[in-house]
């Protein structure tokens, strides 16, 4: 069965929203139906995953005298969360919003 480029979600995998009402979102990527968008279907962070250092970060190491404030701590982090993951899930959620709008 063939399918087109409309109909086919993120993973490659043949989708069951029809292609009139599919878009992508903006915040979390992922293609979604317009007609059961709702205040809790995306799950995204609300800032940047970014690379500095990070207040918190300091509280981890500053108990181990021998090792340095910033040693070891990679300074990445969700600026939203500080979640140091950055395949972690949203820490929020809210209306998918379409490219384009």
């Amino acid at each position: 069965m063939a399918t087109t480029k409309d109909s086919v979600s993120h993973s490659g995998a043949a989708s069951s929203i029809p292609p009139k009402n599919a878009r992508k979102c903006r915040k979390c990527k992922q293609e979604f139906d317009v007609t059961t968008n709702s205040a809790t279907s995306c799950q995204h962070h609300k800032k940047e995953f970014v690379c500095r250092y990070h207040p918190e970060g300091a509280k981890y190491y500053a108990a181990v005298e021998e090792v340095p404030k910033h040693d070891k701590w990679p300074g990445h982090y969700w600026d939203c969360c500080g979640e140091e993951d950055p395949n972690a899930p949203g820490c929020t959620r809210g209306f998918h919003e379409a490219y384009g709008t």
